[in-house]
């Protein structure tokens, strides 16, 4: 009857057996798929076929370890092998990687590709999905037992969040391999470096960065010891200490002046170990460091303290132990003050350091000039073994001549300040020429006087009454001004009268010549005065019985001098008198006038050196245009001595100055 029921439904179309191969891939909802003989079990995420929109590129990832036995091996019988078992939530598929270990003698990396991994007998037929994975679970995966110990964060936290609960990780087992290199690897450290330390972050922060210290070595315990100055060195970039030593020259010492070379000081050693390093040594061999060797204390047994000095250790007022030997820190650097401030808030001042008694202060003193040659000359043979000429500065002769002021030479009259009746009625010319600071004193011959007159002192340099170094000091530009007392070879010279081009030039350069600085001059005035204006005014008023609003020079500064006293100098009231002169004097007279004056004051003076006036007048044309500038005129003037007032020489060039 069963047969025949059988046969009822084949004719029916219900069961209809079939033979043929099934095809493995296939397309579902346009979702590629493989098929197989086994009854896929999918878990409760992979069940849709669109899966992978939700999971894609989530991995969880399991840690384990299986056991591999080692046959024909005397140092070991199994090996414990690491591995990372990942499970792909987008298909249920998983791998098996075995992280590479060094010098294993295995070949690592990807021990189970990625597909479905088939359970064993008696599910052969189902997969492994995730429901079979969690910490503390042991999987058998073709034939080996792989055992979980742990999980990344991610798998852990996915885990908790579906439900499952997961265990704390268990420690993975040593073999007897693993300790065995465990124990080779440390006795395989290298001597240099003696520890690895990783610096390069605090190089490339403080590279050429340098805190620079300066300390005092008080030696003077030992045999021809003394106080040391020193300068030490501490170089951010790795804590190392460099010291040197500060020699003055004629110290008598070598001109060497490392003291220490550039390493970590450590803080608390009174010596430096054998082998001249800050290793620990285990025992010497051999008579002497050269023929002999030593063997390092890798396990640091009986290590001590190595501390090195670091920037927060020194500071000004600190002594710090180099090698059995105090070192004070008295002073620093700007750069270190201002890293202390930065970094710790400090504010560093050097200390007040006394005076050492044993150290004397020796001062380079030179022998007094012998009177041989220029003195400049005779101290070129104590500065040096081979003497040298002196060099001399022509920048300011060039500066002169190149501009054509050959001629600008100061000119003053003076007289000799004595009681000698023979010597009160002498009269001198004196020239300062400026080009190198040079006087030359000319006396005028007047007949009948006895004195032949002429050139009174040759042209050089003359020293002031107070220079007593060694470098003599010589008048200057500044010492000169009408009412100066000049002391010139035991003569006492009054500077009386100067002419026209020195008066202008001094106006001309106030910073030189206070005495001619109508501001500088008015103010001393003014603090003079101290309310005395008007007292001036009246005094002034009187002797203008005309009532014009000028008055002679004589008459103003005789009544300056009865307000003020001699409070002012001959050349300040000049000053005062040359600013607030009546500046039209020669006005309005014809320039044929003017002429005409100044052929007779020639005629005079029997002045007939016309031909060479003219010659040097050509000379200065050199473009031969007819004309000369005003200045050229008067300097070429001033060089014939012409017997003319300097006003009306120069009221003449300023009326012919537009012809």
């Amino acid at each position: 009857m069963l047969h025949n029921e059988f046969e009822r439904e084949a004719m029916a179309g219900i069961y209809e057996p079939s033979h043929h191969k099934k095809q493995h891939f296939g397309f579902v909802k346009s979702v590629p798929f493989v098929s197989s003989d086994r009854d896929v079990n999918k878990s409760n995420f992979c069940g849709r076929h669109d899966a992978w929109r939700y999971f894609d590129k989530q991995i969880l990832c399991f840690y384990g370890y299986f056991t591999e036995p080692i046959y024909e091996s005397q140092e070991e019988t199994y090996r414990v092998r690491k591995c990372k078992i990942y499970y792909y939530l987008e298909d249920d598929t998983m791998q098996v990687v075995e992280p590479p270990v060094s010098n294993s003698c295995m070949t690592q990396g990807t021990l189970i590709r990625r597909h479905h991994f088939a359970k064993s007998s008696p599910n052969e037929n189902q997969y492994y999905t995730l429901h079979d994975l969690n910490v503390g679970e042991e999987v058998n995966i073709y034939g080996k037992d792989f055992k979980i110990v742990d999980c990344d964060k991610f798998t852990r936290s996915f885990l908790t969040n579906i439900g499952r609960h997961v265990q704390n990780p268990e420690i993975i087992p040593e073999d007897p391999y693993t300790e065995n290199r465990k124990k080779l690897k440390a006795t395989m450290k290298p001597h240099r470096p003696y520890e690895k330390v990783d610096t390069l972050k605090q190089f490339l922060n403080h590279n050429r960065q340098v805190l620079r210290y300066y300390c005092l070595w008080d030696d003077r315990n030992s045999t021809s010891g003394n106080i040391h100055k020193m300068i030490l060195h501490y170089y951010l970039e790795d804590d190392s200490i460099e010291i040197l030593e500060s020699i003055s020259p004629n110290s008598g010492k070598d001109a060497h002046s490392c003291f220490l070379r550039r390493s970590k000081l450590p803080k608390h050693i009174e010596s430096a170990p054998p082998g001249g390093n800050n290793k620990i040594v285990l025992n010497t061999f051999g008579d002497s460091e050269k023929n002999g060797w030593y063997m390092y204390d890798n396990q640091k047994v009986g290590s001590r303290n190595m501390e090195s000095y670091r920037d927060s250790d020194l500071r000004i007022g600190v002594t710090i132990n180099v090698w059995g030997r105090n070192f004070l820190l008295y002073d620093c650097d700007e750069f270190t003050k201002q890293y202390y401030h930065a970094k710790y808030g400090l504010a560093m001042k050097p200390l007040d350091m006394p005076q050492k008694d044993n150290i004397l202060s020796l001062k380079n003193q030179h022998p007094s000039y012998n009177g041989f040659g220029s003195e400049e000359d005779s101290l070129g043979n104590c500065s040096s073994l081979l003497p040298k000429l002196p060099k001399k500065t022509f920048s300011l002769q060039i500066e002169q001549e190149g501009s054509g002021k050959e001629t600008d030479v100061l000119r003053f009259s003076c007289c000799l300040v004595t009681t000698d009746p023979g010597d009160s009625d002498r009269t001198f010319i004196l020239s300062y020429f400026l080009s190198d600071n040079t006087i030359q004193i000319y006396e005028p011959p007047v007949q009948n006087s006895g004195l032949a007159g002429g050139k009174f002192l040759e042209r050089g340099k003359v020293k002031t009454p107070d220079s007593t170094s060694t470098f003599s000091q010589y008048y200057t530009v500044s010492d000169m001004y009408i009412g100066a007392v000049l002391n010139i070879v035991g003569l006492k010279f009054l500077l009386t009268d100067a002419d026209e081009f020195a008066l202008n030039y001094m106006e001309q350069h106030p910073e030189q010549f206070p005495k001619a600085d109508i501001t500088k001059v008015m103010q001393k005035l003014e603090q003079i005065l101290n309310g005395k204006n008007s007292e001036l005014y009246l005094s002034l008023k009187e002797v203008d019985a005309d009532d014009t609003g000028y008055i002679s020079f004589q008459h103003f500064r005789q009544q300056l001098l009865k307000v003020i006293g001699t409070k002012l100098t001959q050349h300040e009231i000049l000053t005062i008198a040359r600013r607030y002169r009546k500046q039209d004097e020669y006005n309005g007279i014809p320039s044929e006038f003017l002429v005409a004056f100044v052929q007779n004051e020639l005629r005079k003076k029997d002045f007939s050196d016309f031909e060479n006036l003219e010659l040097l007048f050509k000379q200065y044309d050199a473009e031969r245009t007819q004309r000369l500038s005003k200045k050229k005129v008067y300097i070429t003037c001033r060089i014939f001595h012409l017997p003319v007032a300097m006003d009306v020489l120069l009221t003449l060039l300023d009326s012919s100055s537009g012809k």
